[in-house]
């Protein structure tokens, strides 16, 4: 009388790809976030600045191709930014000392398996944002954002590490 024990392996795949997407083009932004005149472009300019972990570190070499990409002073572009980020920091939120940070829900660069972990600690922010249009404007605009984002000290082409968030 010989006993048998077998053992199984119960293998579970999930399916974690990119979510589905449409493309916007980067014009559209203004009637979306009623950017005013430069900011646009000053936007799109400013993005491709951005590092895999959607912070952009600001030196004197980057404000100059800043300025100088848009033709216009470093000055102007400085203040841009600095708008951007009071008028529209659902989009650019200011880390302090030339950084940026980037919001993933709209702009992100890398892999998906980067970009969605820089998502669930932007998320955990709870961005939230109502839009309503009426005859292609936007009438009503709210965004409820918290001020804990990731720390730049743990970005530097490291993985991003959660910090514990104020509830």
């Amino acid at each position: 009388n010989t006993s048998r024990t077998s053992e199984q392996t119960v293998k579970q795949t999930i399916k974690n790809d990119e979510p589905d997407f449409v493309k916007l083009y980067l014009n559209a932004l203004t009637p979306l976030y009623n950017l005013e005149g430069l900011q646009n472009k000053v936007l799109i300019e400013f993005v491709k600045l951005m590092g895999y972990d959607n912070i952009v570190d600001m030196n004197s070499r980057k404000w100059e191709l800043l300025a100088s990409n848009l033709k216009i002073s470093i000055q102007m572009a400085r203040n841009r930014i600095s708008k951007l980020c009071k008028n529209h920091n659902e989009i650019v939120k200011s880390l302090g000392k030339g950084a940026y940070f980037i919001n993933p829900e709209i702009f992100g660069r890398g892999t998906w398996q980067d970009i969605k972990q820089i998502r669930a600690i932007f998320s955990s922010d709870k961005i939230e944002t109502i839009k309503e249009f009426r005859n292609g404007r936007v009438e009503t605009f709210t965004t409820t954002i918290r001020e804990e984002i990731p720390n730049k000290k743990t970005t530097k082409g490291k993985k991003l590490q959660e910090k514990e968030l104020v509830a």
